[in-house]
């Protein structure tokens, strides 16, 4: 990352430091949210390119920042598939990964950021684990360090799988033509007039999937948050037309407007009227009754 930048062609754009203050934003705001997985919108972006604009001068924009954070996310579940593996032991405070020989070829043919990890490991592992560890360490991607690394076939199941699809023998994935198939399989057969579309990779896919979860988190919120609102100002209104309704100025008014009470019952009245209860029941008596209670007060 940075100095151990792990992310190719972003040593230039991202060195060490700047990588470090983002993650440290985005633990903050981790550790603000009540669930401990904020939904970031593009506000939130924004104000994160500003926070590093401010300290390093450098205006990278919402985009740049978000995309760097998908970049990020990835790091860890890579990094974390690694340290987790059987034999490879890792140290926190230098970063470095110790593993054999046959080992780091294995998983450099699968990715070349594991390159990266053998030569420079990855310090900023614990800031990672701070900010992604509720979605990236658990659930569907998760690699126990009994396994073995996913087989492509594995990781396009897992794949599948987190994203509501089913899988078929030999990959293949339903919904499409007879010759669709999970990527690296085959070619999916092309309409008439159409181009061949370009591969995407699973991470590519992971991100679209997430970003179209996040913003429908994002408006799913601000629908209860409007509900809420609604719901609040009703339950005032309410409230205020009963209070209007058994209001001290209204038992006032009947206290005044009833013959006979002694100076006596009538402040004894005064206390009682403090007392929402005793304004309700007060103005909710028959004449008789409330005529009867005032004189109640004289004993």
């Amino acid at each position: 990352m940075g100095g151990n930048n792990v992310n190719h062609g972003d040593a230039m754009d991202w060195p060490e430091e700047r990588e470090k203050y983002l993650l440290e934003i985005l633990s903050e705001r981790v550790k603000r949210d009540p669930n401990s997985s904020p939904v970031f919108k593009v506000s939130d972006w924004t104000d994160m390119s500003e926070q590093i604009f401010l300290k390093f001068a450098v205006r990278y924009g919402p985009e740049k920042v978000k995309g760097k954070y998908h970049r990020l996310r990835t790091t860890y579940t890579k990094f974390t598939e690694l340290i987790t593996r059987t034999g490879v032991t890792w140290d926190a405070t230098s970063g470095v990964v110790y593993a054999n020989d046959e080992l780091w070829d294995e998983y450099s043919l699968r990715d070349k950021i594991f390159k990266t990890f053998k030569k420079k490991g990855c310090k900023l592992y614990p800031l990672l684990t701070l900010v992604f560890s509720k979605s990236g360490a658990s659930g569907t991607f998760h690699n126990p360090s009994t396994t073995g690394p996913q087989t492509s076939d594995q990781e396009q199941k897992l794949e599948a799988q987190f994203l509501g699809l089913e899988v078929g023998k030999g990959g293949e994935v339903p919904g499409g033509s007879k010759k669709r198939k999970c990527e690296g399989e085959g070619e999916m057969e092309a309409l008439p007039g159409m181009r061949r579309k370009k591969k995407i990779s699973g991470n590519d896919k992971l991100d679209a999937f997430v970003d179209v979860w996040s913003e429908a988190m994002v408006a799913r919120k601000e629908i209860y948050l409007a509900k809420a609102e609604r719901i609040k100002a009703h339950s005032s209104e309410a409230t205020s037309i009963m209070t209007d309704e058994f209001s001290i100025d209204s038992c006032m008014s009947v206290l005044n407007a009833t013959p006979g009470v002694s100076k006596t019952c009538y402040l004894k009245a005064l206390d009682r009227f403090v007392d929402a209860n005793w304004r309700k029941m007060f103005l909710l008596m028959t004449e008789e009754r409330r005529s009867d209670w005032l004189d109640s007060l004289n004993e």
